[in-house]
């Protein structure tokens, strides 16, 4: 796991860089205090395994999480090869292969069948500090009823 923490992101993004160091990306939704995007000029491929779409989270306009969607259980087969050649054997939790380190989750979640799946790569200090942002904001909330 270290060399997932040592890389602490995704392809050739760290995470905590700032959203204006990002270019050509396309606002798709706002979830809470964060905003997601996707890039028009992003590759599809990891190796020779086709992605369907990655999205960039950034929290507080800083990238705290990336998420892949993939389809084909060959892809999804490849992609878990690929995640398992590089950062050793998965945890299972609830149907979710986890990789965890000391700066980086990542986690594969295949659809029930296999032929979808859910690649997140989250920063870790930065999910911790949005997790704390939002109970301080459900505790004023409910200190206004």
């Amino acid at each position: 796991m270290a060399k997932m923490d040592e890389k602490y992101g995704f392809r050739e993004v760290t995470f905590e860089q700032p959203v204006s160091s990002f270019k050509n990306l396309k606002f798709f939704v706002k979830k809470g205090l964060s905003k997601i995007y996707d890039r028009s000029n992003e590759s599809l491929l990891l190796g020779t395994y086709r992605l369907q779409h990655v999205y960039y989270t950034f929290y507080k306009g800083l990238l705290s999480e990336v998420t892949v969607t993939l389809s084909e259980r060959p892809n999804v087969e490849g992609v878990f090869g690929l995640l398992v050649k590089a950062y050793g054997p998965a945890a299972v939790v609830e149907n979710t292969y986890q990789w965890e380190g000391q700066r980086v989750r990542m986690t594969l979640q295949p659809s029930y069948y296999g032929s979808e799946a859910i690649l997140r790569v989250f920063s870790k200090p930065l999910l911790q500090r949005e997790q704390a942002d939002k109970e301080a904001s459900d505790r004023r909330a409910a200190s206004e009823l």
